[in-house]
């Protein structure tokens, strides 16, 4: 999990470094951006870990990444704005690690960074414990 966060951290951090330069963002807009970077690289590393210690077989960790995965993907707010999206669907993304990132990443690059971007971490962070107490929970029952 560890050796994930690190690589996710690493590559996001390049990316986010070339997009400052190469755009002309202000500096400081890199330490909240790399403060959403490491909260999404452990949320989404001991999302991970939960999946990979839910199931028996590679092929159903697979399966059920994808369970995450999709609807991550069509209801975080990477394609389509969240108020553009009917209220349930809008309910159903809430509930979804993606939607916070995306949110705290545009707040910081648009550099409009206020209360809701300390939501959108505090909700990272609690998607992180959560997991990760879900994940050491189905461990711990299994060695059991």
């Amino acid at each position: 999990m560890v050796g994930g966060v690190l690589f996710g951290l690493l590559i996001s951090g390049v990316v986010l470094v070339g997009v400052t330069i190469g755009f002309g963002l202000a500096a400081w807009r890199l330490g909240p951006a790399l403060l959403t970077l490491l909260l999404s690289t452990t949320a989404f590393s001991t999302l991970g870990a939960f999946v990979s210690v839910a199931v028996q077989e590679v092929f159903e960790a697979q399966t059920l990444a994808n369970f995450f995965r999709f609807p991550m993907i069509f209801l975080g707010g990477v394609f389509v704005p969240l108020t553009d999206l009917p209220p349930t669907l809008q309910v159903l993304a809430r509930l979804l690690p993606l939607t916070y990132s995306v949110e705290a990443l545009r707040t910081t690059l648009l550099g409009t960074v206020s209360g809701q971007m300390a939501l959108d971490l505090g909700a990272l962070a609690g998607f992180t414990l959560l997991f990760f107490a879900l994940a050491t929970w189905i461990l711990q029952r299994r060695l059991d």
